[in-house]
């Protein structure tokens, strides 16, 4: 999947995180007002992915990391208060209330592909 983006929550010090970032060759951009670090893609990713990368820190307890434009379209949700995707909230329901760490596909562009091979590592039946 070449779009894809990160979300994380917790606390954050973007101040911080953006300085530990910017010495390592990401640059300070901004989105509709919002600062956005903008970073090349790791070395180790070199020749597979090759979009330029966006981390924003929304009110220092999200962190969003992705393609920036996996990252402007967060970004302009957010900012338009729309409401979340069904399919996520419903998966993200089902969750233990003390998981700290999940992670949540969605790639509808896939058809099937995805859930059929996720389907057929879960070893409960339908």
């Amino acid at each position: 999947m070449s779009e894809h983006s990160l979300l994380a929550s917790g606390h954050f010090d973007r101040a911080k995180i953006f300085q530990s970032a910017g010495g390592k060759g990401a640059n300070l951009s901004q989105y509709h007002g919002v600062p956005v670090l903008v970073m090349a893609p790791f070395d180790r990713e070199r020749g597979t992915f090759n979009d330029m990368r966006g981390l924003v820190v929304i009110d220092s307890d999200v962190v969003l990391f992705g393609t920036l434009m996996t990252v402007q379209q967060e970004l302009d949700r957010n900012m338009d208060r729309s409401p979340s995707d069904p399919s996520i909230v419903e998966r993200r329901s089902r969750m233990r209330g003390n998981d700290e760490t999940w992670c949540l596909l969605v790639a509808s562009w896939h058809g099937g592909e995805i859930q059929d091979a996720l389907r057929r590592l879960d070893p409960t039946p339908e």
